[in-house]
């Protein structure tokens, strides 16, 4: 009896990691997370967003982490969450093709970079990218512009 108890805990005590411990984009939520960094400055140096399929929010960080980015839990309006999806809505497809999670040599020469991150069904892609690397076709350039006006929108 005592060994069936000593089992049942050591059970519990590996069980409650794996049900408590994962969070809803390890579940298979969809997200998309975008913004721009600069290695060299000083204050807020990256500005990042993540649109979910229930609202966006603002990051929580002053720098870039390309491990985690920590976000608010205050969700932003309605009309900024619409601006975000209508941008994710012409996101790249040919992006995804691109093996490489670094494309060209963001922020080396204290230019920045963009950093996209897409889970779709709980796989995760990302890039960082940099925005002059020769490797950048028009469709990608057109994009990063776009989340350059959308990143002043969001400023508002």
């Amino acid at each position: 009896m005592l060994l069936l108890d000593k089992l049942s805990l050591w059970k519990l005590v590996f069980l409650i990691p794996l049900i408590g411990g994962c969070n809803q984009d390890e579940q298979g939520q969809n997200s998309f997370i975008f913004g721009r960094y600069f290695g060299e400055c000083i204050g807020d140096c990256g500005t990042f967003y993540k649109l979910t399929d229930q609202s966006l929010l603002p990051d929580n960080e002053s720098y870039f982490n390309s491990q985690k980015i920590n976000f608010s839990n205050q969700p932003l309006s309605e009309t900024k969450e619409n601006l975000v999806r209508n941008l994710f809505k012409e996101f790249p497809k040919s992006l995804y093709d691109i093996k490489e999670h670094i494309i060209g040599c963001p922020d080396c020469a204290d230019q920045g970079g963009y950093y996209l991150e897409v889970m779709e069904n709980g796989v995760k892609h990302y890039w960082n990218i940099d925005r002059w690397a020769p490797e950048i076709d028009e469709e990608l350039k057109s994009y990063l512009d776009k989340i350059d006006q959308t990143l002043i929108e969001l400023k508002k």
